[in-house]
This record gives structure tokens, C-alpha cells and sequence, in this order.
């Protein structure tokens, strides 16, 4: 276990949660209650689900790589 872990409290948006997590390198970080008792665990994957339970249509069809668009269409 890390020793005094980055943590976001239950208050906090999503976006700083996201923000701590990318600038710490970090896939999950500690949600603490009002009084800093831990009360659960974001992960990079719980944001990416939120995101796309959002914007469906915007996330799932962004292409592999950024910067990478279709040229046309593939296939017959």
C-alpha cells in the first residue's frame, strides 16, 4: 500500500479526479469522505464509462489514434 496516497474527496467533479490521476500517472486514486475517511476508489476505466455513458455517440466513434481520421469509407 502507498503511504500517503494523492486522494479526491467526495465533493470533488470528475475532472480534477482525472486531472490528478493523469498529472500522478496514476489508473486509480481514493475518494475520501467530508471527515477523510476513505469511502471508495475511482479507476481510470469508472471515467471512461462515465464519459461514454455521456457522449456515446462522440466517444465511440473517435478513431484509434488522435489525429487519425477515415479518408472514406471502408469495405464494399
Amino acid at each position: 500500500m502507498t503511504p500517503n496516497p494523492e486522494t479526491v474527496g467526495i465533493d470533488d467533479g470528475i475532472a480534477y479526479a482525472l486531472n490528478k490521476m493523469h498529472i500522478g500517472g496514476y489508473r486509480h486514486i481514493p475518494v475520501l469522505d467530508r471527515q477523510g475517511r476513505p469511502v471508495g476508489v475511482v479507476s481510470m476505466r469508472d471515467v471512461v464509462r462515465f464519459i461514454v455513458s455521456l457522449f456515446p455517440a462522440a466517444v465511440l466513434n473517435v478513431p484509434p489514434e488522435p489525429g487519425l481520421a477515415a479518408r472514406g469509407l471502408h469495405g464494399g
